[in-house]
């Protein structure tokens, strides 16, 4: 296994008893799993370009998989002409 990338942040917190024989230490096995494909936008409510939408309508985004909320990265919205 190689190691954690550092394009991403990782937290690990372990904590374990020391036994002061080797053969009943703990053995730690970590296997982990970079998700390297981008979500994509699935779909959108209200859609694109729909009449009478209310200034005050929440906007539903859907993605292709789960998303969680991280810091550092934002969406913005903006009208197309100006």
């Amino acid at each position: 296994m190689g190691d954690i990338p550092t394009t991403t942040d990782h937290w690990l917190c372990v904590r374990s008893k020391e036994s002061t024989t080797t053969g009943e230490r703990p053995l730690l096995r970590l296997t982990y799993y970079v998700d390297a494909t981008r979500p994509s936008l699935s779909s959108i409510n209200p859609v694109n370009n729909e009449i009478g939408v209310a200034v005050n309508a929440k906007l539903f985004m859907y993605f292709s998989e789960n998303i969680f909320a991280t810091t550092g990265y934002n969406i913005s919205i903006r009208k197309l002409v100006d």
